[in-house]
């Protein structure tokens, strides 16, 4: 391992394993206590590996990992809580305890980083599976991930087609192998590199009159278009009104129907930038029957130019007419 970004973890662990990688000639080990110190270090000169514990003061540990793995970079996080451990393993991310020894933590870290080595040589291998018509072009950092401009209404598939919603769509129906929808644990973020950008975790939880949805993941396509980090946050503690009326019935569809639905919807804002979201939302189930995650990916037209970066703001007005709902068969 050429260098080894630690963050979040303080004491004997920490000291012992910049030891040990020292010992085996690694170039440089830093270690940091929050992800918002960590974001600029994984942008400027991508670490080997990012060891980071779950639990982080302000953006949480699983966003961190995200935007690691969004950059290639295997990811080690470190949880006690038994709560938190199933939520990582869950999205596939690989947890250890934090009373781990640090020789094995090494070992563990040593593993990731041949396995994202192989990976990196064969290419998007789980992706292989997809059909030709439905494979977009590798994302296009200069674009902005920006879609083109298709205006008015259309079939959901004009929407998708050469679009990442389509390897998306392609990966979910690869995982459900003869099943009506994949179990959680078979969606591996680590698979999902080009993609990871434009994709959501979003969880129902049952509430008093109703579900609640909460974002598990959000990538930073998505996190750059409406401008404020999403990952932890509840629907309804984000957005209110017809805003969020939508948006819960569109989820609900979802979990009701279990089947994938696409939602088109376009936003208006006192910013310079209009902007219109293209969804795809499949359901993911943990015993089979009760859909128990939603696995979305999205991308994004904009009829005026990005402003700074700073997305449309949680206040954008929904043109409901301008808007659709489709239910995939």
């Amino acid at each position: 391992m050429d260098w080894v970004l630690v963050v979040g973890v303080d004491g004997s662990l920490s000291d012992a394993l910049a030891a040990l990688l020292r010992g085996e000639g690694c170039r440089r080990t830093e270690g940091v206590a929050t992800a918002e110190a960590a974001l600029p270090l994984l942008a400027q000169d991508a670490p080997s590996l990012l060891v980071s514990d779950a639990l982080l003061p302000g953006l949480p540990g699983i966003a961190l990992a995200l935007r690691a793995l969004e950059r290639d970079i295997p990811v080690l996080m470190l949880s006690d809580e038994p709560a938190m451990t199933s939520e990582l393993e869950a999205l596939g991310l690989p947890v250890l305890p934090r009373s781990i020894a640090a020789a094995e933590l090494l070992a563990q870290g040593r593993q990731l980083v041949e396995r994202a080595a192989k990976q990196r040589a064969l290419g998007r291998p789980a992706l292989r599976h997809m059909r030709p018509d439905l494979v977009s072009s590798p994302l296009n950092a200069d674009a902005g991930n920006v879609t083109p401009l298709r205006r008015g209404r259309g079939r959901a598939q004009d929407f998708i087609a050469g679009t990442p919603l389509a390897d998306a769509l392609a990966y979910w129906q690869g995982k459900c192998a003869g099943r009506l929808m994949p179990q959680r644990r078979d969606i591996d973020p680590s698979e999902l590199r080009s993609l990871l950008p434009h994709i959501q975790l979003i969880e129902p939880i049952a509430a008093e009159g109703g579900l609640r949805f909460r974002y598990r993941l959000v990538g930073t396509a998505i996190v750059e278009a409406y401008g404020g980090e999403l990952t932890g946050r509840y629907v309804d503690e984000l957005i209110s009104g017809e805003r969020a009326r939508f948006v819960h019935d569109y989820y609900g569809k979802v979990c009701e129907g279990r089947r994938p639905v696409f939602v088109r919807s376009r936003y208006l804002t006192r910013k310079s930038v209009d902007l219109t979201a293209n969804r795809l939302l499949m359901p993911l189930s943990a015993d089979g029957e009760r859909v128990s995650l939603i696995f979305a990916a999205l991308t994004f037209e904009f009829t005026r130019a990005m402003s700074g970066g700073d997305g449309i703001g949680m206040d954008a007005q929904l043109d409901l007419t301008a808007s659709q709902v489709e239910v995939l068969g």
